[in-house]
């Protein structure tokens, strides 16, 4: 019997449509359970672009993290946030998103994914000790990359390690099926694209971008 797949997306204050509905889309049709979790504000979001609010029962502060086999960080005009602790945990010197994902980083059965601009928080919550050797991609653009230029590389999608870091929201279709890939198989992610007419190759097979 197969292993029940969960995923936990962080969705902060602005975060940008498709990268949070398609990716959620995907994993459903992949039968995953995917739990949508406020982060920067209490019980709901807004949507970056159309600026439709999404209510969550759910927060970091009262979930146990350690069901999931995946943390998801959407990107947006609130990626920032990931970088301070959520509204419901100022005073908690030990902010939980941060906690949980180092414990995933050493976890090798667990897994982090984040696209757009978010691989960038991601890495900086890593630090230095886990992030060094860390291929990535992001969004294309110097300001964002900063300091990790060395390790970025060109590509829509780019998985080292159980990192899975896409470049925008393009990419958003392909993050999604390179996820189930890497925690359900290529066998179902290749099922899906089938269905939904996506010329998928694979997680190994993305081109460098011009």
């Amino acid at each position: 019997m197969q292993k029940q797949i969960r995923i936990a997306v962080i969705a902060p204050n602005n975060v940008e449509d498709m990268e949070l509905i398609v990716p959620i889309d995907i994993w459903k049709r992949a039968k995953f359970i995917v739990d949508v979790m406020v982060y920067d504000v209490k019980s709901s979001f807004n949507l970056s672009y159309s600026m439709l609010k999404v209510t969550s029962g759910l927060n970091l502060k009262t979930v146990n993290m350690i069901q999931y086999d995946a943390i998801f960080l959407p990107g947006g005009p609130g990626y920032k946030s990931y970088l301070n602790p959520s509204s419901i945990e100022r005073d908690d010197p030990d902010p939980k998103l941060h906690n949980s994902v180092k414990k995933f980083f050493d976890d090798p059965s667990k897994w982090l994914v984040a696209i757009c601009a978010a691989p960038i928080p991601l890495l900086c919550i890593l630090e230095e000790a886990r992030n060094k050797d860390l291929s990535f991609t992001c969004y294309n653009d110097p300001n964002i990359i900063g300091d990790f230029r060395e390790n970025w590389i060109n590509k829509k999608v780019v998985v080292d390690k159980q990192v899975i870091t896409a470049q925008n929201a393009g990419c958003a279709i392909d993050v999604a099926l390179a996820t189930v890939e890497c925690l359900a198989g290529a066998e179902l992610a290749q099922e899906i694209a089938k269905k939904l007419f996506i010329d998928y190759k694979g997680v190994h097979n993305y081109p460098i971008l011009n």
